[in-house]
């Protein structure tokens, strides 16, 4: 995810505002053309094809102001001759996407609450959880596979590596994008992992 990303060559854009009959953005203080930006140019990998997707982050009562439409007129049709899909997002659907996100895996902060692990030594869950996190890593598979894979060669039962995943990052072990929707059928970009998280965890 590429973010503040600027729309180059400049010029394209000053012929597009032009072709539209809309006025530039300028610099207040001088008055010259700036360039302009897109908040995201999300990289979005579907397992089958890597396409590109563009998203400008605004406020509701923002999408009101003329001024604001007009400058919006020109980034959706920069992007439509890249052949990009641009879109905007409002601050309210980005914070139920993330609270959705939240919900799901606010139950999976205790992972001895589930039967599988309740008994389990702290040191399996562990290593569990290392074994898992290296599967996740640089895959496009989906979550779904990888987890149903992972509970096959480890003889758990089904929905244990979903469970592991939750509770991963509920524990802020594994960090993702919370902004994107949590969805198991498709690949996920983690973003970093904390295994000195994992540690201070007490499993025992």
């Amino acid at each position: 995810m590429r973010e503040q990303f600027p729309l180059l060559p400049f010029e394209e854009t000053i012929v597009i505002a032009d072709e539209l009959g809309i006025k530039h953005p300028t610099d207040p203080r001088t008055g010259e053309p700036i360039v302009m930006t897109t908040d995201f140019l999300l990289t979005i990998n579907n397992g089958q094809s890597v396409f590109e997707v563009a998203h400008t982050i605004k406020m509701k009562d923002e999408l009101l102001k003329e001024r604001i439409l007009e400058k919006f007129e020109i980034e959706r049709e920069y992007w439509h001759r890249k052949g990009i899909d641009w879109g905007i997002v409002t601050e309210e659907e980005i914070l139920k996407t993330m609270a959705r996100n939240i919900s799901y895996i606010h139950d999976y902060y205790d992972i001895r609450d589930y039967d599988v692990f309740r008994e389990m030594s702290a040191q399996h869950i562990e290593d569990l959880s290392i074994s898992l996190m290296q599967r996740l890593l640089g895959t496009t598979e989906s979550i779904r596979k990888i987890t149903n894979e992972f509970d096959t060669d480890t003889h758990l039962p089904f929905g244990s590596g979903v469970t592991l995943f939750y509770h991963l990052l509920s524990r802020k072990i594994i960090i993702i994008d919370m902004i994107e929707p949590l969805n198991l059928e498709k690949p996920i970009t983690i973003k970093s992992i904390d295994d000195s998280n994992l540690k201070k965890v007490k499993y025992g």
